[in-house]
């Protein structure tokens, strides 16, 4: 239940954020260290208290991709990592005070970098825990995420990270500044890190912060009717072939035309780009994960579908192709976007573009009419 909850916050904060990055800001085209004062809370990896400066793109000039952003976006040369602990929501909110720092409007640019949960790797007990542990699939993030910035980051921010585990991003990461930022509660978290990355903000978010969350247990019970238009399915289709890339998303623009309330799109992909593979050998294909994600342009990503197929296509639909599902009420008519990204599985080097790593692939997406009805009833969920 915590990290049900967990994702709903984080789906609330990334809204939030949308909105927010539409704000006039001075981002951290610098960054200021904390005060020297706190000693043991920042260790820059030149041994300074100086100014260090960000600089995006991976080093062949500012390069920028608009993929599915509202404007383009340059990624940044650094990563934060936050501390996962199940016993606590303090992790939880280290990470949505991570988010204006990691994606962030500043200059007329939209800046981003990546902001990952650290989990301690599971070296013991059985397969299936090993194999779910999120550990190496951030491990493999990193990999190609370093590889982009041809092996030499910015910075790495490390939220709330004990010794040993600071010890070992340093190890496996090489940045020019490391930044340890630890707080016992939200507030002084949140303070620290407001005050570590930004220069300035024409404008700030204040949000109140409950310890405690009390289970709600109000039933409410009504009903309602009415009658729905006889609109037929309509039915959309789209392929492609994709490489890994930490950046570009594969973006496919369609309308849902008024009167049409939901939307389902599914993703497969099979060897050679086939639809149906009887003979199974679809399963090989389980090693190119790729994702989908479905936009509404007046609102943003409204739904994204991030199956590890390596293990739960194998463990629920074993011989069977690869998938990703994405449903969605439809928020607004007009024009919306389905996008695919592809982070490998594994460590991939230099094989980024062989063909060993490509993936053909297939979307099927379905719109269905629909009506709004008004619940009278107040409820709580």
């Amino acid at each position: 239940m915590r990290r049900e909850i967990t994702v709903i916050l984080i789906a609330f904060i990334m809204l939030l954020s949308a909105i927010v990055g539409a704000l006039p800001v001075h981002a951290p085209a610098a960054v200021s260290a904390l005060p020297a004062g706190e000693a043991g809370e920042e260790t820059g990896g030149n041994g300074s208290n100086g100014t260090e400066s960000y600089s995006a793109g991976n080093g062949a000039g500012n390069e920028t991709g608009k993929g599915a952003a509202w404007k383009e976006l340059a990624p940044v040369k650094g990563a934060s990592f936050v501390y996962f602990d199940p016993e606590s929501y303090l992790d939880d909110y280290a990470f949505m005070a991570g988010v204006p720092v990691s994606v962030f409007n500043a200059k007329g640019n939209l800046y981003a970098s990546p902001l990952l949960y650290y989990e301690e790797p599971v070296t013991g007990g059985e397969n299936r825990m090993r194999a779910l542990n999120a550990s190496q699939g951030v491990h493999y993030f990193m990999e190609d995420w370093d590889t982009y910035n041809r092996g030499k980051l910015d910075f790495v921010n490390m939220l709330n990270m004990p010794d040993s585990a600071q010890d070992k991003l340093k190890a496996d990461y090489n940045a020019t500044n490391y930044y340890s930022i630890r707080a016992s509660n939200p507030y002084s978290l949140a303070s620290k890190l407001a005050l570590h990355s930004w220069e300035s903000s024409d404008r700030a978010v204040v949000v109140p912060v409950h310890e405690d969350f009390k289970s709600l247990d109000k039933e409410t019970e009504g009903s309602i009717s009415g009658s729905l238009p006889g609109a037929a399915v309509k039915e959309l289709h789209f392929s492609g072939s994709k490489t890994p890339d930490p950046v570009t998303l594969d973006e496919y623009e369609f309308e849902v035309p008024e009167g049409y309330r939901y939307v389902q799109a599914h993703l497969t992909w099979t060897w050679a780009g086939q639809e149906v593979v009887p003979d199974g050998s679809a399963a090989t294909e389980r090693g190119k994960d790729l994702d989908l994600q479905l936009y509404d342009s007046q609102l943003g990503e409204v739904v994204a579908s991030e199956f590890w197929n390596v293990i739960e296509g194998d463990l629920y639909r074993p011989y069977q192709p690869p998938e990703e599902i994405a449903n969605t009420y439809a928020y607004h008519n007009g024009t919306w976007k389905a996008t695919v990204s592809y982070m490998p599985t594994k460590g991939i080097g230099n094989e980024v573009d062989s063909a060993l790593s490509r993936a053909d692939y297939n979307i099927h997406i379905k719109e269905y009419g629909g009506q709004n009805f008004e619940i009278p009833e107040e409820v709580h969920y």
